[in-house]
């Protein structure tokens, strides 16, 4: 690593680690923040709020209201298809409060 690259051989991982989060946060925010559902929009607005009450769950959103929530996707759509009779136009996201690794 330069002398100036600000890691050294101790502190390494944390570094790298540090900015691989960095960049998938960008990466995310900016891809959802492009897209054209409002819905989407609106969990990149709330997603602090929608972590406390819906903390490492897959939630789906109509109208800017999460409508069903679920620890796995799987019976998330089960839900959808049940009580809505659909999965189509729906934001579905995992609301996650721990960092992903991310390997470039």
């Amino acid at each position: 690593m330069g002398a100036n690259s600000g890691i050294s051989p101790t502190n390494a991982s944390a570094g790298v680690k540090k900015m691989a989060l960095q960049i998938e946060l960008k990466v995310t925010r900016s891809s959802r923040e492009l897209s054209p559902n409002p819905d989407m929009q609106w969990i990149v607005r709330n997603y602090r709020k929608l972590q406390i009450q819906y903390a490492d769950k897959w939630i789906a959103v109509k109208d800017s209201k999460v409508v069903e929530s679920d620890s796995e996707l799987e019976p998330l759509l089960a839900k959808l298809t049940k009580n809505h009779g659909t999965t189509l136009g729906f934001a579905v996201e995992f609301i996650g409060t721990k960092p992903r690794n991310l390997l470039i």
